[in-house]
């Protein structure tokens, strides 16, 4: 289960900013959205709003450099360079490391990992996991100088063999996994795990071996055929020809005869050349999104809405936020520019987030739980939280909550255009 997740000096994030699922204690609208796993708790879903650059691609890029580098650390070599691309928009950062670090749970555990990094090498790393108690270190890293705890591993030759294994920009988290640690084993399945979507990404993607294998995968077709013929999208049938490193996806819809009625016979399409966008799109997220409902996983996908009906992107929102429909607490983090989904999806405060750019143009995060008015009683000036029967989406379009685009008079200046015209 998630917790937070949070990144400093990368790209257009400066100064650290703290992504959190973590739900706010006094707030007690939709609580069925809140989910447990021990002692712990956390949201199942949670919606980020901004401006075009303000940011929100940023912290899902980060995320997923935070995965890439989990993934594949161990096998690099020792020349790979690191994803270093600090702030560059004030004097030092680009100086500075870039942070990373991911609090979540497993059967019950609560663990906290993270690491620093530069073009070239691991700067520090860490891992704390908290059973009962305070938290407490299995291992900690300052550069080549690796310190383990004994719970990391009973087998302490194995331990010190992974240290030897591991280079100056390798992850040492990473190479345990590779040498078979079980409690490295077992945190790299979890975070190695988590689908990253970009919404806007060329259509070639959705051919990906990746998506082919779930829909060829037994244990998650029969629900990806009945999610994907559930989409209004009238395509019967779905098959796949080895095409090189990618597929070839075949439809298949009925043939209609002259009257128009069914003939019983069936027409076979290129999915990429004959189905819409939308189509596509509507494929290319069955997977994903079924994969984690039956794994309990955690989803991310950055702008959901592209090329979905608002209809669909609401109803795949609500396929995580129903206990019916994702009974092992799957989570679902997603940017957006839909403001519809402030009035139709059942979102707490706590799970709608925003990102803007400060005075010198840094992305800072904050969620509408954060947001204070200040008015007048009784003589006093006193702090109020938002509502929780306030209209999100009109104040969104206002700028009540900040994070639109601010924007010149574009009216007055395309007036302006025509007037120096007929002068």
């Amino acid at each position: 289960m998630l917790i937070s997740y949070s990144v400093k000096n990368y790209r257009s994030i400066a100064d650290q900013q703290v992504l959190s699922f973590a739900p706010m204690n006094r707030q007690k609208e939709y609580l069925s959205n809140i989910l447990s796993e021990g002692e712990y708790s956390a949201l199942n879903v949670v919606a980020l709003y901004g401006a075009n650059a303000s940011g929100k691609s940023n912290l899902i890029r980060g995320l997923s450099s935070f995965i890439r580098l989990l993934r594949n650390s161990a096998m690099d070599t020792s020349i790979s360079g690191l994803d270093y691309q600090p702030f560059l928009l004030r004097e030092g950062y680009d100086k500075k490391p870039t942070q990373m670090e991911i609090v979540f749970t497993i059967d019950g555990r609560r663990y906290r990992y993270g690491f620093e990094y530069n073009s070239t090498e691991i700067v520090k790393e860490w891992l704390l996991k908290k059973d009962v108690g305070r938290e407490s270190p299995l291992f900690e890293r300052e550069g080549d100088t690796i310190d383990p705890s004994s719970p990391l591993s009973t087998n302490k030759k194995l331990v010190d063999l992974a240290i030897d294994a591991t280079r100056s920009n390798a992850l040492f988290l990473s190479v345990c996994d590779a040498l078979n640690i079980d409690e490295a084993k077992k945190i790299i399945a979890y975070l190695g795990n988590f689908p990253l979507i970009n919404g806007n990404s060329p259509a070639m993607l959705f051919r990906s071996n990746y998506n082919i294998r779930l829909w060829q995968d037994e244990s998650y077709s029969p629900a990806l055929q009945g999610l994907f013929s559930r989409m209004d999208v009238d395509v019967k049938e779905i098959s796949f020809q080895r095409n090189e490193s990618l597929y070839d996806i075949k439809t298949k819809h009925s043939l209609y005869d002259s009257e128009g009625n069914a003939s019983g016979e069936m027409v076979t399409l290129d999915m990429l050349q004959h189905e819409s966008s939308g189509t596509q799109q509507a494929f290319r997220l069955s997977g994903p999104v079924i994969q984690s409902l039956l794994s309990g996983g955690v989803l991310v996908i950055d702008e959901i809405e592209s090329k979905l009906h608002p209809v669909m992107t609401l109803r795949i929102i609500d396929l995580f936020l129903d206990k019916e429909t994702n009974p092992k607490g799957a989570q679902l983090l997603f940017s957006t520019h839909d403001t519809n989904l402030l009035t139709y999806a059942n979102l707490r405060r706590d799970q709608i987030c925003f990102m803007e750019k400060n005075a010198w143009e840094a992305s800072e995060l904050f969620s509408l739980s954060d947001f204070v008015y200040y008015g007048e009683k009784d003589g006093h000036i006193i702090p109020e939280k938002e509502r929780v029967d306030t209209d999100k989406e009109k104040r969104y379009i206002e700028g009540r909550y900040g994070a639109i685009p601010m924007l010149g008079e574009f009216k007055e200046y395309v007036k302006s255009l025509w007037q120096n015209e007929e002068k």
